[in-house]
């Protein structure tokens, strides 16, 4: 889901239903028990259930064209979140003293990700430029 669409709390209010809940369901269940008509509404519950199957957080039991069975997934746990960003910060650090480096060398020393490593360089260059413009700023006074 995007970022700047505002959060209604639906998906907390499945997950609560759905972790009460022992035994499977159907997508029609769980909008009823939760109140939600037909509609609109009942395509955000079916994309939300698409997204939890997605993440292992459900997992679907029977395919069918019209009455999906699902059941929730009750060892789910979230993925860890930057769990590498200590270890390549200090990559970069020891790395630096030396020479300068690429992202492929952080890459390698970590066993992080290209992604991972290419977001914190580039958050970490953006922060310096900003300093960088106040330093300068300040220089004139």
């Amino acid at each position: 889901m995007s970022s700047k669409l505002p959060k209604t709390g639906l998906a907390k209010q499945m997950r609560a239903w759905m972790r009460n809940r022992k035994r499977s369901f159907r997508m029609a269940d769980l909008c009823q028990d939760l109140g939600i008509p037909e509609g609109e509404k009942r395509f955000t519950i079916y994309r939300a259930l698409q997204d939890f199957e997605r993440r292992g957080e459900v997992i679907r039991l029977q395919r069918n064209l019209r009455q999906n069975l699902f059941r929730y997934n009750h060892v789910w746990k979230s993925a860890p979140k930057g769990k590498h960003t200590p270890r390549i910060l200090k990559a970069m650090r020891v790395v630096s003293f030396k020479e300068p480096f690429a992202t492929s060398d952080i890459e390698r020393l970590t066993k992080a990700g290209k992604n991972h490593i290419g977001k914190l360089t580039h958050r970490l260059h953006r922060a310096f430029l900003k300093g960088m413009k106040k330093q300068r700023f300040f220089n004139y006074f």
